[in-house]
């Protein structure tokens, strides 16, 4: 009692197993990850309010949380930090996913396939499941009018359009392409959302807003894991708007890769405030021009007196340890991990280091100049997942072995 009240008073995180006991231990982690957990956990009988309490053989497993998301009442209607992880009979192994994961990512990351392809349906259960499911967020927008001309079978998307915070927007978007009947025959054709442009229109915005929102939303729904949004970064136009929708319903998690996101943890962080935001915009042939994207979410009537919205973690998508750290010095403390992808990962990767050679089927060569350093990467600081043929036990055993946290 008297070194968990230290700790506590220290406001610092190890947690030493002989000294609060296997069973807290267990529950929280189960690893070693205990040290990157930004909370305290001590053990409390039932109805305990405060440290002081002995334990006892049933007791609830209580926190102080660091993070700003968790200020909670304790029994007994006293305010404090103190929180409820679980009410639990010793080693029941039952635990607070939600905010263990919110500091401490899974190990396993279900890879972003564009187009629907990683859709609510499969990150919902991989993220029931425990580990990190993730959306595709590539054209969201296209796929939700879609579904929506199909007449939403199964009314997912008409529940999930309920929960969005505009009311203008879901109606708008819902009278223009929502088709009761949902049958195409005849000749006829889906209704396409207009072609993006910038700079966008605000009926635009709106609808990469909610198509964002509805995905995420969905693959959030009946469970307490975390959900990522994986986007492009070299598909650059419909960014803004889509990182405000996938925040709006809470995603846990945005990846970005095709490119250099150097500027996406600031626009993160401004958008968690509702504040306006721009980005880069690459143009051919430019010269020494510059161009931006910009997104305002008051301009289309969102974000106007209500409460901040939570900052999802961020992490891009890297080839190299050198971009991992030069990204690092960009956006200090706006990182928090990196997915590093080999040469035969799936998706876009980046080209062979030194001259292009191709194979007889007309694919690039890599050599042992484009091997990511392991050694660097670790040195870095920060969880990194491996990604390119690593979907084996024996594989991800290996990329633990190596210092990574897991793998994609």
């Amino acid at each position: 009692r008297t070194a968990i009240r230290a700790e506590l008073a220290r406001g610092i995180e190890p947690i030493d197993e002989g000294r609060l006991g296997g069973c807290v231990s267990r529950i929280l982690a189960g690893d070693r990850d205990l040290d990157l957990l930004g909370v305290h956990a001590v053990s409390l009988p039932v109805g305990a309010s405060g440290p002081d309490a002995l334990p006892a053989p049933t007791h609830k497993v209580y926190a102080v949380c660091k993070s700003t998301h968790h200020n909670a009442a304790v029994e007994g209607g006293s305010t404090s930090p103190m929180v409820t992880f679980a009410a639990a009979r010793c080693c029941s192994g039952v635990v607070c996913r939600e905010c263990y994961s919110r500091v401490v990512l899974p190990r396993l990351i279900q890879g972003g396939m564009g187009a629907g392809v990683s859709g609510w349906v499969l990150a919902r259960e991989v993220s029931s499941l425990g580990q990190l499911g993730v959306v595709s967020g590539t054209a969201l927008d296209s796929i939700l009018v879609r579904r929506l001309w199909d007449g939403d079978p199964g009314g997912h998307l008409r529940r999930a359009i309920a929960a969005f915070p505009s009311r203008e927007i879901a109606r708008s978007v819902l009278d223009r392409y929502l088709r009761a009947d949902g049958s195409i025959g005849g000749g006829r054709r889906y209704k396409l959302a207009p072609l993006l442009r910038a700079p966008l229109k605000p009926e635009r915005q709106g609808l990469l807003v909610l198509a964002n929102f509805v995905e995420v939303f969905l693959a959030k729904e009946d469970h307490d894991g975390v959900v990522g949004i994986n986007y492009l970064e070299k598909i650059q136009l419909p960014t803004l708007p889509s990182l405000y929708g996938a925040m709006l319903a809470d995603v846990d998690v945005v990846l970005m890769g095709a490119g250099i996101p150097a500027e996406i943890p600031g626009v993160l962080d401004r958008l968690s405030h509702h504040l306006d935001v721009s980005i880069s915009l690459d143009v051919l042939e430019a010269g020494d021009q510059k161009f931006e994207l910009r997104f305002d979410p008051r301009s289309i009537g969102l974000g106007n007196g209500v409460a901040d919205l939570r900052r999802p973690k961020f992490l891009p998508i890297v080839s190299a340890a050198t971009l991992a750290k030069a990204l690092l010095r960009k956006s200090p403390g706006g990182i928090d991990g990196f997915v590093v992808e080999g040469p035969i990962a799936g998706g876009h990767n980046a080209p062979p280091r030194g001259p292009l050679h191709l194979s007889e089927r007309g694919e690039p060569v890599y050599g042992e100049r484009d091997v990511v350093d392991l050694e660097q990467m670790k040195a870095l600081g920060v969880p990194f997942w491996l990604a390119g043929a690593y979907a084996s036990r024996e594989k991800f055993a290996a990329a633990v072995a190596a210092g990574a946290r897991g793998i994609q």
